[in-house]
């Protein structure tokens, strides 16, 4: 068996495993009952029965538990040590019935501190935004000396802890959370130096194009293993795997470059059937139909005909020629923010003469519509992206792992919003349009 084909068990799992593993021991030491989920990247690992201490009886209340395991922890100059949380794993943990408890391990040192999320966030505007939980070095100390901590948390007898009443508010924006990117990236070494270098071995193995590679020094990156096709294709020796904190968390701003290029190319290749980009504007467009009719979409829970992306403009006079196709299309960029990762979207047009060429007068069609359209008109197409990106939920198919998005702006809607919390918006006067090139334009409204 070759290297590249053998299983691996790489560093970053044997970290995660020696962090349940951790958890698992100190909840012995304590005297209750430790029970590990047999179903990974759910958001909990395991869950945590309370035993009696004085009877040493179980009592059938649970806390639930998930581990962030790490080789190493940083802490800041009172020693105080902080994570922030993904947006999907603190909106599943708060809308859970049970308490959650976060625990996060130093593998190294063999010591691991512990919060209740929901105790921690509750109430707070401010830490659900930052979405960071801070540990106190010894009040926070997950060991045998915890144990009776945790019995005035378990779920109850007598029913089901629950957080605080929901507040019928929605918050839209153009920033779409970015609710799940690969936990890994595939590595190896390459002489793709090109596009047309990646394309033309694909070409030679019957394969199509691909979009979500990069390179850099040398090696090919890809969030898709690279020791299978395709991909395997255009690398030249064994793969490894890295986790994508590692580049995430790096300084280099080579790194986060790396990374940008990696989801903007894993975003195309997810929609290349639908898709098409225009190098020159940098934006993704609806591609044309094989017989140039119009195209309609519907996405999310709109009802209607759907939403035309691509279709013919007629010529005044007789109703019946075409003179333009117009595309729907969107200027997108993926940011990465104190609140995490979010794709900023742009919705715009592109305009051919027959689907496929470039029309000459793109630019006066363009700025002739964006005249015409008002705020609620750039609202809606905004919406369109975010569900179109986000895409339907099948419960029969897994998700994909490389890349998913979640909702419009980094908000816990289920729980409301203190407008307290929020500066006023610009008032707008009755003929007001829309800046074309905004990207951070909020807008709220009842749902």
């Amino acid at each position: 068996m070759s290297k590249s084909n053998r299983k691996t068990h790489g560093r970053t799992a044997r970290v995660e495993r020696a962090g349940v593993l951790h958890c698992a021991r100190v909840v012995n030491e304590m005297k209750h009952v430790w029970r590990e989920r047999p179903i990974s990247d759910v958001g909990i690992d395991g869950d945590i029965e309370i035993v009696e201490p004085a009877t040493e009886t179980p009592t059938g209340r649970f806390l639930l538990v998930q581990v962030k395991a790490r080789s190493a922890v940083d802490q800041d100059a009172s020693g105080n040590l902080k994570f922030r949380c993904t947006a999907a794993d603190l909106e599943y943990w708060l809308n859970v019935g049970v308490p959650v408890l976060l625990v996060i391990v130093d593998v190294e040192a063999s010591q691991a501190w512990f919060k209740n999320v929901h105790e921690w966030f509750n109430g707070d505007i401010a830490r659900r935004r930052s979405r960071n939980v801070v540990f106190h070095p010894t009040e926070d100390r997950f060991d045998a000396s915890a144990a009776d901590r945790l019995l005035g948390w378990a779920v109850a007898e007598s029913g089901l802890y629950m957080g605080p009443a929901p507040q019928p508010e929605t918050l839209f924006s153009n920033l779409l959370a970015v609710e799940h990117r690969s936990d890994s990236v595939f590595v190896a070494p390459t002489k793709v130096r090109r596009w047309r270098d990646a394309n033309d071995r694909l070409r030679e193995a019957g394969l199509p194009p691909v979009h979500d590679i990069a390179w850099r020094d040398g090696l090919l990156w890809s969030f898709r293993p690279l020791d299978r096709p395709p991909l395997i294709h255009l690398v030249e020796g064994a793969m490894d795997r890295l986790a994508t904190d590692e580049l995430e968390t790096s300084h280099a701003d080579d790194d986060q470059r790396l990374l940008v290029r990696l989801l903007g190319g894993t975003l195309k290749e997810l929609h290349r059937s639908d898709l098409r980009e225009d190098e020159r504007h940098r934006y993704l467009y609806f591609r044309a139909t094989q017989d140039l009719a119009a195209w309609r979409i519907k996405v999310g829970q709109r009802g209607g005909k759907g939403r035309e992306v691509f279709g013919p403009r007629l010529d005044q006079e007789t109703g019946t020629r075409p003179v333009y196709y117009r595309h729907s299309a969107v200027e997108h960029q993926f940011l990465l923010l104190e609140e995490g990762w979010f794709l900023a979207l742009n919705p715009t047009y592109h305009y051919t003469r027959d689907g496929q060429r470039p029309s000459r007068f793109a630019a006066d069609y363009l700025k002739g519509i964006k005249k015409l359209e008002g705020h609620e008109a750039v609202r809606s197409s905004v919406r369109f992206w975010a569900d179109y990106f986000r895409g339907d939920v099948n419960l029969f198919a897994e998700p994909d792992q490389r890349l998913r998005f979640g909702l419009l702006a980094n908000v816990d809607v289920d729980h409301g919003i203190d407008d307290r919390s929020w500066g006023k918006l610009p008032q707008e006067g009755p003929k007001a349009e829309p800046q074309a090139g905004s990207l951070l334009a909020l807008h709220e409204e009842a749902s």
